[in-house]
C-alpha cells in the first residue's frame, strides 16, 4: 500500500511539474509576442514620421495645384491630376512636362482625334487605321506616355539633358522651336498659378 501512495506520489508530481512547465512556455510566448508587437510599433524615428508627412503634403499640393489648373480650363484631365504626378515622380520628369504636352497636342484633352479619345498628347501609331494610338482612359495615356518617353531610345538625348528641344525634335519632328515655346509657356504658367 505504501509503495502505491509513492508511485500516485510520483505521478502527481509528474503532472503538477509538467502543468507548471506549460504554463511558463505559454507566459514566454505571450511575452514574446508582447515585445514584437511594442517593436513593431515604435520602428519607424519620429523624424522619419515627419518627412514623410511633409513629403505627402508636398505631392498633395502638386496634385491639387495641377487639378485647380486643368479645372480652369475645364479639361477632362482635371480627374486625372494624381496620375501625372505620380508618373512625373516614378520617370523623373518635371511634373509640369505631360500636362503641358496635352495643351499644346489637345487643348488638355478637349480636342482629342475622334478615333483615339482618351489620346490627349497626340501619340502616333503605325498599326492604328487613324495613325493614333487608342488608349482605354487618360489614365492609361498618361501612363505609356511617360513609360515611353523614359524607355525609347531616341528620347535618350532629353533624358540625359531635361531640354524639352530634345524632346520635341523627336516628339513632334515638323516645327520644334514652336512646339518647345507653347509647351515651355504653359509649363511657366502651371508653376505661377500653383504659387497662388
Amino acid at each position: 500500500m505504501l509503495k502505491k501512495d509513492k508511485n500516485y506520489e510520483n505521478h502527481s508530481f509528474t503532472s503538477s511539474f509538467g502543468i507548471i512547465i506549460i504554463i511558463l512556455m505559454v507566459c514566454f510566448v505571450i511575452v514574446g509576442r508582447v515585445k514584437k508587437t511594442e517593436s513593431a510599433i515604435f520602428i519607424k524615428p519620429e523624424a522619419t514620421i515627419k518627412a514623410e508627412a511633409k513629403e505627402e503634403i508636398i505631392e498633395d499640393k502638386r496634385i491639387g495645384d495641377l487639378k485647380r489648373f486643368f479645372n480652369r480650363y475645364d479639361s477632362p484631365l482635371a480627374e486625372h491630376s494624381a496620375t501625372f504626378i505620380e508618373v512625373a515622380d516614378r520617370y523623373g520628369f518635371d511634373w509640369t512636362l505631360l500636362p503641358a504636352i496635352a495643351s499644346q497636342e489637345s487643348g488638355f484633352g478637349k480636342k482629342t482625334p475622334s478615333c483615339a479619345s482618351f489620346n490627349p498628347f497626340g501619340w502616333t501609331s503605325t498599326t492604328s487605321p487613324c495613325g493614333y494610338y487608342r488608349f482605354e482612359g487618360f489614365d492609361q495615356a498618361i501612363k505609356h506616355v511617360a513609360k515611353r518617353i523614359s524607355e525609347l531610345s531616341y528620347y535618350a538625348r532629353f533624358k540625359e539633358t531635361g531640354d524639352i528641344k530634345e524632346l520635341a525634335e523627336k516628339y513632334c519632328g515638323g516645327s520644334p522651336d514652336e512646339w518647345v515655346k507653347k509647351v515651355s509657356f504653359f509649363q511657366e504658367k502651371i508653376k505661377n498659378e500653383a504659387l497662388f
